[in-house]
This record gives structure tokens, C-alpha cells and sequence, in this order.
């Protein structure tokens, strides 16, 4: 297999990663109205969590020190990430979700984000401080050859966008996707209807934290460590871009954001050899990722593929009816009778 094939399968790989961050994204932000500007921080959460599930514990190594170290193999590596992202999910939104509208929910979840960023980086006996945790073993790294794991990692990805599109697109049809938007237009509206507003948000929380998860465990797999590095605060901006870009509130308008600006323009540009700085080349994503975002909100607020409005018939509308329909048979006293309308 060829460099090229090589470079078609990590954009491939890092396509359906992205594209899972912004839809569980989109499920915050686009469902139920959560404008979490933190997002990045549940990413990474899933990401060491799933790394210290697959390394051994610390004392292996001199000067690395890490939580935890539990060796274990796919796909427990990964539920666990799970598991902790949508614990540290909860625990978050117990703390932030206090009645705060939404710009200050906003703010309160990135003071926790820095704070969090703050402490994993300085605390050395944590996550291992800014060197991170190193050393993760992919699934089925070490039984197969280089190129077919590449092969197999891209479809595992793939495989995992799929049942995630599947899922949420089931969620969004139904009763409580509706929920989920009537929580995002009006929260009073809810309540008034006998239904819980706060519950609800918690729970649309917690399904893109999952998706977070993820994502954050599916990368950690394939690049075998994660560090600070990895989740700085631009990373959320960046996702924020691609899903305003795509249109929020639609599982179409999450996918195409991610491949078209994450993918074709941010992740190309990383693995093909420009002639840019690696220091200098963020700089450049970022400053490419709000160029985005100001054309799309001033040329098409809406995003590239706008939620779709349900329609419901109106009831002030009179129904059509035939001449044929203004009379009926009746039964009276067992003979049949015509009775109009």
C-alpha cells in the first residue's frame, strides 16, 4: 500500500472522528439549546479516560505519573471512556445547569473547561502534565499488519459514525427529539406542559458527552497517546465553526460541516506537506475556521443544510368535502336511512 493510500486512510479515519464531535455537538447545541463552549473538554475527557484503561499502571516507567493503569483491552478500553465522559457529563451539568440563561451557562462552562485545563497540565501526577499519557495499543495493532490496521481502524470509525447517525436520527424523529427542541425554543413552554425542562437538557447533554467520549476514545486508539496539547480551547471553536457552517439542528448539516471544514480544509492541510510552519500552521486553521463562520452568518445564517420545520395542518382551515359526502347511512330501528349533512 502507498503513501497515498496511507493519507486517504487517515483523512478517512479522522473525517468520521470529526464528524462524531460535531454531531454530539450538534445534540447540545443544536437539540437542546446548550451552548457549550467546553465542548473540547469532553473529548478529552474520553480520551484519557480510554487511555487509562489501556496502559499499565505508572510505576512501569520512571517519571510518568498518571491516575489509574488498568491494561485492559478493545472495546473496554473505549466503554470505559465512555462511561467517564457521560459521568463527568452529569457532574458538570449539576454544577453549571442552575436556572442560568444561556450566554452565562456559556461562560460558566468555559471557566470550568480552562480551570480543568489549567490542573490537568500543572498536575503532573494526574494525566502525566503536559507530556500526556503515551504507550496506547490499538485494537488488533499487534496481530495484524500495518496497512490492514489502518484499514481496519478507518472502518471501525466509520462503522461507529454510522450507528450514531442511525441513533440520533431515531431520537430526532421522535416525541422526545420534539422535547428537545420545544427545551431549545422555549423552556417555560415546557414546564407549563407538565414536562421537565431541566431533566430534558441534562439528557441531551449527556447524549452528545457520549458521542464526545467517543470520539475522544477512538482517537486516543489510533494515535496511541494525548496530551494537553490536544484540547485547547480553539479545538471547540473550530467545531463550533463547522457545525454553523453545516447548519445546526440537522444530522446532514452536522456531517457535511465536519467533512468540509474540518476534513477538506483544517485536517488536509495538516497531512499534506504545505509550505507552512507547524508552529504557525494552527494559527492558520483557526484564522481559516472564522473566516467560515463570518461568511456563512452573513451570507447564510442558516447554515448550508437548515433544519428542516415541521408543518402541521392548520385547524382554522375549513375541510373539503364532495357532494357525496354531505349525507350518510344511519341505522335506525335496524333499517337503513339517509340522513344530510
Amino acid at each position: 500500500m502507498g503513501a497515498l493510500d496511507y493519507f486517504l486512510l487517515t483523512l478517512l479515519f479522522f473525517g468520521a472522528v470529526n464528524a462524531l464531535q460535531v454531531l454530539g455537538f450538534d445534540m447540545q447545541f443544536g437539540q437542546v439549546g446548550v451552548v457549550n463552549l467546553a465542548y473540547v473538554l469532553l473529548v478529552a475527557i474520553g480520551a484519557y479516560a480510554t487511555a487509562i484503561a489501556s496502559v499499565p499502571p505508572a510505576g512501569h516507567i520512571i517519571a510518568v505519573t498518571y491516575i489509574g493503569g488498568f491494561g485492559w483491552g478493545f472495546p473496554w478500553n473505549l466503554l470505559f471512556g465512555i462511561a467517564v465522559t457521560v459521568v463527568a457529563a452529569f457532574l458538570l451539568s449539576t454544577i453549571a445547569f442552575r436556572r442560568l440563561r444561556y450566554d452565562y451557562l456559556a461562560l460558566v462552562l468555559v471557566s470550568v473547561g480552562e480551570a480543568i485545563l489549567l490542573l490537568a497540565t500543572n498536575q503532573t501526577n494526574i494525566v502525566n502534565g503536559e507530556t500526556g499519557i503515551v504507550g496506547v495499543v490499538g485494537p488488533w495493532q499487534n496481530s495484524l499488519s500495518n496497512s490492514s490496521w489502518y484499514i481496519a481502524m478507518s472502518l471501525l470509525a466509520v462503522a461507529f459514525l454510522v450507528v450514531m447517525c442511525v441513533f440520533y436520527y431515531k431520537v430526532e424523529s421522535s416525541p422526545l427529539g420534539r422535547l428537545f427542541k420545544g427545551v431549545r425554543e422555549d423552556e417555560i413552554l415546557i414546564d407549563s406542559l407538565g414536562r421537565n425542562s431541566a431533566r430534558l437538557k441534562v439528557l441531551g447533554f449527556l447524549l452528545g458527552a457520549a458521542c464526545a467520549g467517543l470520539a475522544g476514545g477512538l482517537l486516543v486508539l489510533f494515535i496511541g497517546g494525548w496530551s494537553v496539547g490536544g484540547w485547547q480551547p480553539g479545538e471547540t471553536f473550530i467545531i463550533v465553526a463547522a457545525l454553523i457552517l453545516g447548519g445546526r439542528g440537522r444530522i446532514t448539516g452536522a456531517l457535511v460541516g465536519a467533512f468540509v471544514l474540518m476534513e477538506l480544509f483544517l485536517q488536509g492541510g495538516s497531512l499534506l506537506k504545505l509550505p507552512v510552519s507547524p508552529v504557525t500552521l494552527p494559527i492558520y486553521q483557526q484564522l481559516i475556521a472564522g473566516i467560515a463562520i463570518l461568511a456563512v452568518l452573513w451570507w447564510r445564517p442558516q447554515g448550508l443544510f437548515p433544519e428542516k420545520k415541521e408543518k402541521f395542518p392548520s385547524a382554522s382551515k375549513p375541510l373539503k368535502t364532495s357532494n357525496q359526502d354531505l349525507a350518510e347511512p344511519i341505522a335506525v330501528s335496524g333499517e337503513s336511512q339517509w340522513r344530510t349533512q
